[in-house]
Order: C-alpha cells, then structure tokens, then sequence
C-alpha cells in the first residue's frame, strides 16, 4: 500500500520535453523522508495502465499544476480519481492552487490544496488527513469542513539553505534517467529572482509572491551531490539549472567550474542587463553555457517599461545578443504580446525585434517564443487587466481554458501568433526534436505557409492551418528524441 501517489500532468500539448517532474518530486522526498509510502506518476511518460495500477494501491492523490492547458490535464486526472475513488482525498498543489485556493476547493474533485513549496506543508497535512484534525495548525493550506472552505495564511518559508530535500532517490531514479537520455536534465540552485522583492517586480510576474519576495539558494555541496548522483546513473552533457533567475549561480563560481570539470554544458535564465560586460559572458562560455534565457517581453519601451515595468533599455538586448553570439552561446529570447492598451504598432514592434535579435546570430543558434499574456491571480498585471474589462475564469475548469499561448480575451489573430512564431523561429529546435529525419516531409508545407505569413504579418484565418499542425506536433511528441548540444550536432 502506498500512502500518498504525487502526479504530474502533461503542462504542455506541443513541448516534447520531458525534463524531471521535480515540482512533485521535492514535496514527494520531503513526504518519504517523514517516513510516508510515496509513488510518482508523469503523464508525460507513465502509462495510463500504470495509473490504474498505482491509484489501486494508495490512500491519497496529489496532483501538481499551473494555470492553463496543465491544469485541464490535471482536472481531468482528478476526476477520474474521485470517480473511481471516491472515498480517497484528492490534494492539488502548485502555482494555480496558490493564488486561487478558494476557488479550487469548491469543487468536488479537491479536497485539500497546498500554498507555495510544499516541502514542510505535503507531511504536516498528511498527517492531518490521517489523524482527521489539526489542519487549522498548518501554515498555508485549505480544506473543507461541512461545506464550509477553510485556508490557512501562508507566512512561512521553507529553509532552503539548510533543510533542502533532494528530489533525487531511488524513487525519481528512472525520471531522471529519462531525462539524461535525452539531455533534459534540470536541477534548480536557487528559488525566487533578485528583482521580485515585496516592493517591486515585473508587473506580469507571480514570482515575488510565489516565494514572498525572497531570493534564495541549494548549498554547493548539497546540489553538487545530486548532480553527480544523476551523472553516475545515466551521463549527460546539458544541464538546465531552471532557476527563475540563474544571478546566484553567475555570482559563484564554483557551481560553472564544477560542471566545467565534469563536461557539462549549461542552460541559465538571465536578464539582458545581467549580461552587458563581455568578461561575465566570456567566463560563461569558457566554463561551458551553451544557452541562456533572455526575457525581453516587448519591442515597445512603453509596454516592457511602463506596462511591465521590466526597467531594461532596448538597447539591451541588442548587446546580449551580440555578445551571446561572439562568444557562441545560444540565445532564447521570450516576449509577451496582448498587454491592455497595447496598440498593433506596439505588438510589430516586438516582432520585428525577434527577428532583429535572431540576425544578431548564426542561423539556428538562436530560439524566440512569442506568449499571449497571461494575466495571473498574484500579479499586478491581473488588477490592470480586470480594470481594462477583460474576461477572467469564475471556475477551475475555465482557468484551464487559458493560457501563455491562448488568452480568449484577445483577438484570434493575436492568439495565433504564438505558434507561427514559433514556427518561424524555432526550426532548427523543437521542430527537429519533434519531426526528426524524413518525418520532416509533414510539416514542411505548414512551415512554408507560416514563413509567408510572417513576412506578411498576416496572422488571420488560421483556424485550419492551426488545427492541422497541433496535431501533427502532438502525435510527433512521443517520438522526439531530446535536446542536443553543439558537440552532439
């Protein structure tokens, strides 16, 4: 018998990755090291035949998840739990039960939730669920008591530095084995981001209040155990540490010269103005960064300034991309259109600035996803937009109708530019991973259609051509091979 079985929903219907499921993992370890039973399922990579087996044998489901397309697949998981369970406790945790724990608890399929990092919350509330009291004790998760919804403030932050809980076990051995293979490995230093303290912060950013405007970080020795417990199973060479902001890991230089030393390769997450002096970029290189996430958000000043109150000149960018690209680092430039008040002229802006950053290097070192904003429960853009008259989900179920590629406020045409950018700018990456050798010859004649439509900036009446192309990309997903490097190219 298991005591508690932690699942991870598909979070995306066209990413082929299947990096580790470390937001279940980490609440998982904690549980198991409290001495509870625990078992995974990733909807990503289990069968749904292993679900069946494992929900037979535990006494309470958990279910991890965001907002959006994640959480439609968490939805449907859970229902099917509490239809052939009934009797068994239904938890959901993540960013989505965080901001919105009222909302989720009036439904019938959850239970209890769990706010923020669940480490120390996942083993106090099951004991509570066991024992039939106490949850009022706990900081920072809801229940229902005779109809009446009950959550607890959460103040608390977990230890991070000197309580940390590897995800790495006997448990998650076979995750991260997959993820090796296929060189998507991620293992976080640090939680939060320097610039999201209490009193500021990216306006369309949930960061400052998902970890109460603090920055923190995993002790070297602590990390560098797991990675090399993760290399002895399965030896990769790419890392993404899939920090919110790698500055803790820049500042030190410890964490890059071990990966230098083991052959590792790295992926960080930087703002351009982490990355304006060529020697911190020239010692990035050296040491091994193949890649680094750039969030440049708009082509406008006045949306990424005013409206997102990014604080970067545009300016920026250009010399990131040019320094990324003399020292041969791969660039992946993210930007977020559909802000309120964000004119035609303004959304052109940001995408002749995709394409101006991808010039800035050789052809297929450079990567752009182009979002729809979505304006998320915890962020001060959500006041803005409820100001500005736009719809927002009164259920869960409708909060998994929208999403960073789909917002059913803003135009067709503005929704559909997030896959023909993609399209556009991300060939030589996920479309490989996804449409490897002669598989190629099927999305070839959509790739020709969108490359017109680029150049016309024509991104209406794509109803058919959309359709047609997400499910070519979801049947391919399971076949994808995994991410490269440039020593594997």
């Amino acid at each position: 018998m298991c005591d508690i079985l932690l699942i991870f929903p598909r979070p995306s219907a066209t990413s082929p990755q299947q990096n580790p499921a470390i937001s279940i993992f980490y609440p998982g370890e904690a549980a198991a090291k409290e001495g509870f039973i625990v078992d995974y399922w990733d909807e990503r990579i289990d069968s749904f035949s292993d679900l069946e087996e494992k929900a037979q044998r535990t006494k309470v489901f958990a279910v991890s998840s965001l907002s959006g397309y994640m959480l439609g697949r968490a939805i449907k998981i859970l229902k099917w739990c509490k239809k052939n369970y009934p009797d068994k406790p239904t938890i959901l945790g993540g960013v989505h039960a965080t901001f919105m724990p009222e909302m989720s608890l009036r439904e019938n399929y959850i239970d209890y939730v769990v706010l923020g990092e669940g480490e120390e919350r996942l083993p106090k509330l099951l004991r509570a669920i066991f024992r039939g009291n106490g949850f009022e004790e706990i900081d920072g998760v809801g229940w229902k008591n005779n109809g009446q919804i009950l959550v607890t403030k959460r103040t608390k932050l977990f230890d991070l530095k000197e309580n940390y809980v590897s995800p790495v076990s006997e448990r998650t051995i076979k995750y991260f084995k997959i993820a090796a293979t296929r060189n998507e490995v991620i293992l976080p230093i640090s939680r939060g981001c320097p610039w999201a303290n209490l009193l500021k912060a990216c306006t369309f950013c949930s960061v400052r209040d998902q970890y109460l405007g603090t920055y923190r970080h995993v002790s070297f020795k602590k990390w560098s155990a797991d990675l090399e417990t993760i290399y002895h199973w399965y030896p990769f060479n790419l890392l993404e540490m899939e920090d919110e902001n790698s500055a803790y890991f820049v500042k030190n230089p410890e964490y890059a010269l071990f990966l230098q030393k083991m052959g590792i390769r790295y992926h960080l997450h930087l703002r351009a103005d982490q990355l304006q002096n060529e020697t911190t970029v020239k010692h990035l290189a050296e040491t091994g960064c193949h890649r680094i996430h750039v969030g440049v958000e708009s082509g406008s000043d006045r949306i990424r300034n005013e409206i997102y109150r990014k604080g970067e000149r545009v300016e920026c960018f250009s010399i990131t991309a040019s320094l990324l690209s003399k020292f041969g680092i791969e660039g992946v430039y993210t930007y977020v259109i559909g802000a309120p008040t964000e004119t035609r002229v303004e959304m052109m802006q940001t995408l002749e600035l995709t394409d101006k950053l991808s010039r800035l290097h050789p052809k297929g070192k450079s990567r752009s996803t182009v979002y729809v904003l979505m304006a998320l429960p915890g962020t001060e853009i959500f006041e803005t937009a409820k100001k500005a008259g736009w719809w927002f989900p009164a259920t869960t179920d409708e909060w998994a109708r929208v999403s960073a590629a789909y917002n059913p406020t803003l135009p067709a045409e503005v929704n559909n530019i997030y896959l023909i950018a993609g399209l556009h700018h991300n060939w030589y990456h996920k479309t490989r991973q996804n449409f490897s050798g002669l598989w190629r010859l099927l999305i070839i004649p959509f790739q020709t259609l969108v490359e017109i439509r680029w150049k016309l900036k024509f991104f209406k009446f794509f109803k058919v051509e959309k359709l047609a192309i997400e499910k070519l990309i979801f049947w391919r997903i399971k076949k994808s091979t995994g991410q490269v490097t440039a020593k594997d190219e």
